[in-house]
């Protein structure tokens, strides 16, 4: 039982946290699931040191696992000896125990969620909202800390980091998190991030680039999108919309990339974060439940956006919009019109709002 003892003397601790939104439940099994590197491992520490209850914390991708192993019937001695009530297995992998252990509670936490134990409580984990963003840096003017969000993004890791060091971080995100095949594959996607694309049009730019099968990329992708580090969104013209996680990763991954294309992907993925059901129509989002008609429009004058309402304006007209929303960098207004009521805000103001 030396492995299991060395787990319950050595349960590493929170360094720092920052409160976020998401919450674990007090009772039953639960997995825990969600991209690389957003905030799972900090979560689960914060969260056993608000209980009492004697917990067993294993990371199931320690260095220890090379050389040894245990068995179910160990663990099952382990935890009745020491009356352990919760069991963590974090970084856990399909294999890791096939049989759920003999404990009142078990929570895995994995990136991706694979069904096991019969569990029926999940909780998928994203990255940081722009609020949960604002706890994690220093105190200034509202302009300033959006600035440091678009430098920064949505990885906590990254998001804790002074502005200068973000380069850094979100490379040490990139080879650290990610295998050597994923980390070829994720520069492809950032080409295609905002555009309607395809796995069959990914794989066959990817080919350009290196060598690489199909089933793999498919069975990549669609890895990817379980774990939630690329979205899918429905167009109304048709076909799927995609956006890596984390706008800063992928701008840190083509560095060419447009800041429009940029700051659509904030638009996109705080709607996503915020539960918000919504498709795609020519750089704006149509929120069917809210009669509403989300515009990402970074510094465009009003009369472009008047351009860009008349263009679609039988689409929007046939879903029952009333209200327009246009998020802007740094711009507010309002415009009464015959059809809409158009309201400007600032990024930062909007993503607050509309949590």
């Amino acid at each position: 039982m030396e492995i299991l003892e060395y787990f319950y003397d050595n349960r590493p601790n929170n360094a720092i946290y920052y409160p976020r939104k998401i919450e674990i439940p007090k009772n039953g099994d639960i997995y825990l699931y969600g991209a690389a590197s957003v905030g799972k491992t900090s979560l689960l520490l914060d969260y056993i040191d608000s209980l009492n209850a004697k917990t067993l914390y294993i990371d199931c991708q320690d260095p220890v696992f090379i050389l040894e192993d245990i068995d179910i019937n160990t663990m099952n001695d382990f935890i009745k000896e020491s009356e352990i009530t919760l069991l963590i297995l974090d970084h856990w992998y399909e294999g890791f125990f096939n049989i759920r252990p003999n404990v009142d509670r078990v929570i895995l936490c994995s990136r991706e969620y694979i069904p096991s134990f019969s569990i029926e409580q999940s909780l998928l984990m994203h990255p940081l909202d722009y609020e949960e963003f604002l706890g994690f840096g220093k105190n200034g003017t509202a302009e300033s800390q959006f600035n440091r969000f678009l430098k920064l993004g949505t990885i906590p890791s990254v998001a804790s980091s002074k502005t200068e060091n973000a380069t850094l971080a979100l490379r040490s995100i990139f080879y650290e998190r990610f295998s050597e095949q994923e980390s070829r594959l994720l520069p492809i996607l950032s080409i295609f991030q905002g555009k309607r694309v395809n796995s069959h049009q990914i794989y066959t730019t990817a080919r350009e680039y290196f060598k690489i099968s199909k089933d793999w990329t498919y069975k990549t992708l669609n890895k990817f999108k379980n774990e939630g580090i690329i979205i899918f969104i429905d167009d109304i013209n048709g076909g799927r919309r995609m956006f890596i996680y984390d706008f800063a990763l992928t701008r840190y991954l083509n560095h060419r990339q447009p800041f429009a294309v940029t700051f659509d992907a904030m638009v996109a993925l705080a709607l996503y974060k915020h539960g918000k059901y919504f498709k795609s129509i020519d750089r704006a989002y149509i929120l069917s439940a809210e009669r509403e008609l989300i515009i990402s429009a970074p510094f465009e004058p009003q009369d472009m956006i008047i351009k860009r309402l008349q263009k679609i304006k039988k689409k929007i007209l046939s879903k029952g919009i009333k209200k327009i929303s246009v998020v802007t960098v740094s711009t507010q207004y309002t415009i009464e019109m015959k059809d809409f009521f158009i309201e400007a805000l600032p990024f930062y103001e909007w993503s607050i709002l509309n949590d």
